[in-house]
Parts: C-alpha cells; structure tokens; sequence
C-alpha cells in the first residue's frame, strides 16, 4: 500500500507539471500569434493609405520594414516587393489570400515551411485601382516554440521530480502511519480516518464471532476428550502417512503401550507391529482413500406421499448407518416429484395407501432404466395390516412375489427373540451374502411372501430370509385349536426378485428387494442387540456395488420344463437297498475274482 501511494503521488505530480507547463506554452504562443496578426494588418492599412495617396512611389521608402510588402496587380502580376525581384516572382493570382482580397476587398492565410519550423501570415486588401496590397510576417511555428521551451520544461519536470520524491516520501509515511499502528485485537479502541470505520468494526464484530466459535471448538474438545478417555475401546486418529493425530488411553492399553513418543510425527506402527494391527490400519487407510477417490456419492432415496408407517423419526439409526456408508439420503414425494437423478436405491417404507398408475409407471420406469450403468434397486417394506393395495400388489406380481395376508408365528421357543412367537428369527439365504456371518436375525410381526415363479420373463427370484420348519401362519380365519397346533413349514419373510439390462454392452442388475416386516428397519432391531442393521446395510451395499466384502456371486436361474416325479415308500426302500448294498458287493465280488484271476497268471 505504501509503495502504491508512493508511485501514485510521483505519477500524478510529474503529469502535472508536464500538462500545465505544455498548457501554458500553447497558451503564450496564442496570444503572441494574435498580437503579430493584428500588427500585420494595422501596417497593411496604413501602407495602403499611403499608395492610394502617393502612389506606388511610396513603396520605396519603407523598403527596411521587417515585414515583407508586396503590389500585385489585378491579373497576378507581381509589381513590387521588398524582398524580392518581381521579375523573378511567379504569378500569384491562385494564392488564396489574393483571391479574397479581390472578391471581397481583404483576404488573409497561413503557410507553414517545408520544415514546419516556420509560418507565414499573409495579410491582402485591395486599393481602389483594383490591384492588391499584402503584408506578411513570419513567425515560429507552434512545435518550434514547443521545442524551444522542452529543455526548460524538462529542467523543470527533473527538479520538481525530485521534490515530489521527497514530498511523497514523507506523505505517504504520515498517511500510512496511522493503520500501521493499528490494534486488531481491539478495533474500537483506535483512532483512524473516518473511511476506515466501518472497516474496524466488521473486524470488531468478526473477532467476537471467532472469539465465541474458538470457546465453543474448546469446549467440545473438552467434551469429546472426555468422551473418549472413558470409552473402554480403543480410539486411534491417523493421517495418510499412518502419523497419529489423536487416541485414547484405552488404545494404548489395547496395543500394549505405555505412551506415545514424544516426537512430532510418530507412526501408529511404532505402538504395535503385529501383522493383525498393521492389516487393520491398511484397511482403514484403504477404506478412506476409497471414499476421498470416489466420483459421485450414491444416493438412497425415500418415497413418501402414502402415509408410510416407517419415516426419517423411527428409522434414524438405519439413516445413520446409511449416512455412515458415504450414501445421501433423500426423501420425495413419489406422485409430484420425479426420481433424483443418481438414486441407487429407492425405498417404498410400508405405504398404507395405493399407488396411482402414474406412480407404478416410475416405479416400472425406474427399474426398466437402460441409460444409468449403476446397479439400481427398489427396496420395500411391509406390514400385515396395510390392506389390499391392487396397483401395487399388481406391479409385485411382475416381479414374481406376492405379500400374503397374516402374520409369520413360530413354535419354537429357541427360535423367538423377545420370548415372542412373532419375534421370528430367521435363517439368511446362501444366495446373498454367504461369506457374512449374522448371529440373530429377527423379522417381527412379518407377513409371509410367496414367491409366483422362480425364472420368469428374465426376472429370478430368491428367498432373502427364510424361517425354520417350525413356523406358521396366522390369519383373521385361524381358529384357537389351529393355533394350538398349527400346521408348520418354513417360510419366506424376505426375497429379491433380479434381472439384467443392458447398458452400453453390458450387463447391469435391477432389483426388487422385499421384506415381509417393516419392524425390521426400527431403531430397536437396527441395534447391537441383533444383526438386522448389519445385514441390510451390507446388503445394500451389495446390491449398489459399493462394496468389496465376501459376499456370494450372484448366478441368474433359467427357466425350464418342470416334471413330477412321485413313488411309494416301498418303491424307495427297495432302491435305497440296491443303492447301498446290493452294488458296492457286486462291485467288491467282481474286484476279488479279477485278482484271483490274475494271481494264478
């Protein structure tokens, strides 16, 4: 800022002097023009008077007059000049001046040299026989005067240079000063130029701002240290190079470390160089470069609009889970709002209410996509007591499942959680999922789902979760001695229906996932207490293909001819017979005689 106002004040002081002093030059050479032109002409009227009395005699007699005097006649003809031999002279009948001068009795112009550095005036009238009298006088021209007074404007310019230098150098410093001695700690306490106050105090309202946020990161540091040096687990911060930022006392005790060298920069490996450390520190590594490198953040949206019995309130730990998976979370109205664009997974959360057409037409629409090279999936929920919805239990049907009436019961104590016959736990498919070990998963209060088909139109269908043998069905109709003893069989409380579309070539998996429970996705059986949370969140991960876990290639089924076969009891013990006595000793008998036979060789 100093060397601005510095260079400014010098910049504006030289073009100053410059200007005026070029001003003042223009100025005196006008006025000195003027003064020699009115000379010029009061000599030509007096000359004139003295002609046209004494005759051209007179002439003779103001040949010394430093002014040049010529006698033209009326066709050009130089008669006289005192400068000059009119004999020699060239006519002058096309100069201008006495071309005016004829016509209209005076007439006057101005010729510059060849060299500009010179200018003529030429002052005519005519006298009463007609001929024509001019005068002229030569002066500088403007750019000579100009010239001769450069070495005196530059003389001038050098030395008020130099006092500008001074001047500036010593008004800048007084202007600059004050700001220097600035307290920005405490703006309202200086004393400054009138402009700087507003300045001062935006400066003074953003430090109280940044005041009030610096107690507040304090107080939360305090709160989280807290926090963290009663958790029983161990707690770890790293950066990219593996460098601790922040931990716990409890992750010292777990690695086996008194404490952490005092070093600036000190490896989380230096704590603990175990093989099963030093993989789970890659992996988390791993995992946080994976999500700083990925390009666009799923997104899982939620339909609404039809009195949905799971909302963002009773499903805030499984958001939670989502949000923890890098997924944005959206929610729409499904009938006024189209699908966001990027949604990988879309969520019917037990609607209560139909779908209209146009609604079923997204939903056909967005699990028909054949431009988005994303894994899509529709993921519904459902609830014994929704009532008959024909539009949406139609578009399930296409997608080979039917969501039955009633309410899944189990028989077996050791198969309830919750001491609740409708706390079902249940068996995860080996389609989905194998390689993933989940201790209690539980469906309550589940309604049954049959499957129409297995390999229909391109879509397959699968069981998700299935129940043990020993569960049953109970509806509106099921008598008390029914319940009593119920007939059992295993039942299905989740399934996937999946086909391939192709995208630019290649194969990409639509999918309809539909659980029987909507209890499923609370906050209470998205807890520790059971793996309903993990299991959905790695499926969904699955089934949007952000995730590397050990998860069972998914195979598409074909549909085929079916046959029935059906035999008696006796019918089957006698094969079983057959099978697994009668030809292991054929074979055995047959395997003795051919080494017997070649024994005697």
């Amino acid at each position: 800022m100093r060397k601005k106002i510095f260079k400014n004040m010098c910049l504006l002081a030289l073009v100053t002097i410059l200007l005026s002093s070029l001003l003042v030059t223009i100025v005196y050479y006008a006025n000195s023009d003027a003064r020699m032109k009115s000379e010029v002409r009061e000599e030509t009227r007096f000359v004139r008077g003295a002609v046209e009395l004494s005759g051209q005699d007179y002439l003779a007699t103001v040949e010394n007059t430093a002014n040049r005097i010529t006698l033209i006649d009326t066709d050009g003809t130089v008669l006289y000049d005192n400068q000059a031999d009119p004999a020699t002279m060239e006519n002058h009948s096309d100069r201008e001046e006495f071309q005016e001068a004829s016509t209209a009795g005076a007439g006057e112009a101005t010729r510059i040299s060849d060299t500009i550095a010179e200018q003529t005036f030429y002052y005519a009238v005519k006298l009463q026989n007609g001929q024509v009298l001019r005068v002229a006088a030569t002066t500088d021209s403007v750019f000579a005067a100009v010239l001769a007074v450069l070495p005196w404007i530059l003389g001038v310019e050098v030395l008020v240079a130099v006092c500008t230098v001074l001047f500036s150098n010593f008004l800048t410093k007084k202007i600059v000063a004050p700001i220097n001695r600035l307290d920005l700690d405490h703006p309202a306490d200086n004393e400054i130029y009138d402009e700087l106050s507003p300045l001062l105090g935006k400066i003074s309202r953003q430090n109280e701002v940044i005041a009030q946020q610096m107690k507040s990161l304090r107080e939360k540091q305090e709160e989280f240290t807290s926090i963290t040096e009663n958790m029983s687990e161990g707690f770890l911060v790293l950066d990219n190079n593996t460098d601790i930022l922040s931990y716990n006392t409890s992750a010292l005790r777990l690695l086996g470390a008194e404490a952490v060298p005092a070093e600036s920069h000190v490896s989380a490996l230096a704590l603990n160089r175990s093989a099963g450390f030093r993989s789970a520190v890659d992996s988390a590594l791993a995992g946080a470069l994976e999500l700083v490198n990925m390009e666009d953040v799923p997104v899982f949206t939620i339909a609404t609009g039809h009195g949905e019995m799971l909302t963002l309130d009773n499903m805030a730990s499984f958001i939670s889970m989502l949000e923890d998976q890098n997924f944005e979370v959206q929610e729409i109205d499904l009938l006024t709002e189209s699908i966001p664009e990027g949604t990988q997974v879309l969520m019917l959360p037990t609607p209560t209410t139909d779908y209209s057409e146009a609604e079923v037409d997204k939903l056909r629409e967005y699990l028909n996509n054949t431009t988005n090279p994303e894994a899509l999936t529709l993921l519904a929920t459902s609830n014994p007591t929704q009532g008959s919805m024909p539009n949406y239990e139609a578009f399930l049907e296409e997608w080979g499942i039917r969501v039955e009436e009633g309410v899944v019961a189990e028989t077996n104590t050791d198969r309830m959680a919750l001491a609740d016959a409708y706390g079902v736990l249940v068996d995860p498919s080996e389609d989905y999922l194998s390689g993933n070990t989940y201790d209690r998963l539980v469906s309550y209060y589940s309604a049954p789902i049959t499957k129409l088909f297995d390999a229909n139109n391109g879509i397959s269908t699968y069981d998700l979760w299935t129940t043990s043998d020993s569960a049953y069905v109970v509806t509106e109709d099921t008598t008390e001695e029914q319940a009593a003893d119920p007939d059992t069989s295993s039942q299905t409380v989740a399934s996937v229906s999946s086909k391939y579309v192709q995208v630019d070539g290649s194969s990409v998996t639509r999918s309809l996932v539909m659980f029987g429970s909507s209890y499923v996705f609370l906050d209470t059986f998205m807890s520790n207490a059971f793996s309903d949370g993990s299991f959905v969140t790695d499926l969904t991960l699955y089934l949007t293909g952000n995730d590397g876990s050990n998860v069972t290639v998914l195979t598409e089924r074909v549909q085929t001819n079916e046959m029935d076969v059906t035999a008696t009891r006796s019918t089957m013990d006698m094969w079983g017979i057959i099978f697994s006595a009668v030809i292991p000793v054929a074979i055995l008998a047959c395997g003795l005689v051919i080494f017997l036979k070649r024994r005697h060789l």
